[in-house]
């Protein structure tokens, strides 16, 4: 639990609220093998039978064992809509389906990196048609997604290096946009869905960090009379990423 003293920061950038008031059907590829699954009455393939199953999982008590199954199951077809999203050069709705991947361990991270592990080319894949295109933040998910089914400590850091540079980049090209009053708002944009959809430490404490920082620095410059529009644009989201501090925390 985070010292109460650094959510105190977060009730100071309060007052910026008065300033901001002023799928396609290609050829799927081969089904990733994700391990044995048990026999399901459902079409997975299928967006509501999915979704449904999904809810089904998350009504099961941690301790059943049909968890991993149903699982399994769910990230096997939602890997394949991944697949046929990048087949057909849509990366923002590859970017989505992947996030809706990733929630499937939002209430039991520790499972993902062993139920995950087979995606490791579709996840290497799905890097490297983001980094071509400049997506930031979602080169930064699949380094997330790829540092955690990674198969020692070292690839866990390798990822992560990878992404603060990807972080760096961006900050730096909202600061040359906006000014220096921009610094963290485009990484803390980039991390928050992440951090919401996967309870990581790393991944949480970064977060949860850069907010914290950012929120005590917007509070000084409203209480040193310095706002400008640049700040407010740069930093619409404060409120709501206080909001989020308190889900990750």
């Amino acid at each position: 639990m985070r010292p109460p003293i650094r959510l105190a920061a977060i009730t100071l950038a309060l007052p910026l609220v008065l300033l901001l008031a002023a799928c396609p059907r290609p050829r799927a590829p081969a089904r990733i093998d994700l391990g044995p699954v048990s026999d399901a009455p459902w079409e997975l393939e299928d967006v509501d039978d999915w979704q449904e199953v999904r809810d089904q999982l998350a009504g099961l008590a941690a301790t059943d064992p049909r968890r991993h199954d149903l699982r399994v199951q769910l990230a096997a077809a939602q890997a394949d809509r991944v697949g046929r999203w990048l087949d057909a050069n849509r990366p923002a709705l590859a970017y989505e389906a992947l996030l809706e991947l990733a929630r499937l361990w939002t209430d039991e991270p520790t499972a993902l990196a062993a139920e995950l592990a087979p995606a490791r080319d579709l996840l290497t894949r799905a890097r490297g048609v983001f980094a071509k295109s400049g997506a930031d933040r979602e080169v930064v998910l699949t380094l997330v997604l790829l540092g955690e089914i990674g198969p020692d400590a070292a690839a866990h850091d390798a990822a992560w290096t990878e992404i603060d540079e990807v972080l760096g980049f961006a900050d730096q090209l909202a600061i040359a946009e906006n000014g220096a009053m921009a610094v963290r708002a485009r990484p803390i944009e980039i991390l928050e869905p992440v951090a919401m959809a996967l309870p990581l430490r790393a991944l949480t404490d970064r977060y949860v960090d850069l907010v914290l920082a950012r929120q005590a620095a917007v509070a000084d410059a409203l209480a040193a009379g310095s706002a400008s529009f640049e700040l407010v644009r740069a930093h619409s989201d404060v409120v709501s990423a206080a909001h989020a501090v308190a889900a990750a925390l």
